[in-house]
């Protein structure tokens, strides 16, 4: 099996996940990355942003992994939702751009752990993020007017500021709204 290992790791928004080969692949592109969600009756294969050079494509344009193969050995899936628990693995993709197959199954990875996308998984801590790097990326593909985006940023409930607040923002109003029903202890050990 040349994918020797594969790892996922999660936290409360997204999974990264890492591979390592143990020996090169023969006309492998890159890598499919299969995503397994525990409930669903079948699997989905990531999708990627990023084509091969000279391949033309429409701004913000993704396609699954089989298409456009990841041609690293790391990739972080940000369309899981929180609550899932979710397992991958890595299938070599070759052959020529536009005509790519997937490696023979004897070349595949083995499937993940599962992991949940989720914080507190460690006794006593929590940790929670806002979506401020990548997605201000996506932001900007969207082309919005810098003034109309700060004010609707500024309007509690726009989505795009529910979305770039991410997991951080839920996390801190429900604290908020436990102080403010009286349970200021709770909130004061939390924070």
């Amino acid at each position: 099996m040349p994918i020797a290992k594969i790892r996922a790791c999660a936290n409360c928004d997204t999974s990264t996940i890492v591979w390592q080969t143990d020996k090169p692949i023969k006309d492998c592109r890159g890598f499919a990355l299969e995503r397994d969600v525990k409930g669903r009756s079948s699997t989905t294969m990531v999708s990627t942003w990023v084509g091969f050079k000279g391949e033309k494509h429409k701004p913000g344009e993704s396609n699954p992994s089989t298409i456009w193969p990841i041609q690293r050995y790391i990739w972080s899936d940000f369309l899981v939702e929180p609550g899932q628990t979710v397992r991958y693995r890595a299938i070599p993709m070759v052959g020529p751009a536009g005509r790519l197959e997937k490696a023979p199954p004897d070349e595949w990875s083995k499937w993940t752990d599962w992991v949940t996308i989720s914080t507190g998984q460690t006794k006593g801590f929590e940790a929670y993020f806002n979506r401020g790097i990548v997605p201000a990326q996506w932001m900007a593909h969207q082309k919005p007017n810098k003034a109309s985006l700060q004010k609707n940023i500024g309007k509690v409930g726009d989505k795009n500021r529910n979305f770039l607040g991410g997991a951080l923002r839920t996390a801190l109003v429900g604290l908020l709204a436990q102080a403010k029903k009286g349970r200021s202890r709770d909130f004061c050990e939390s924070v």
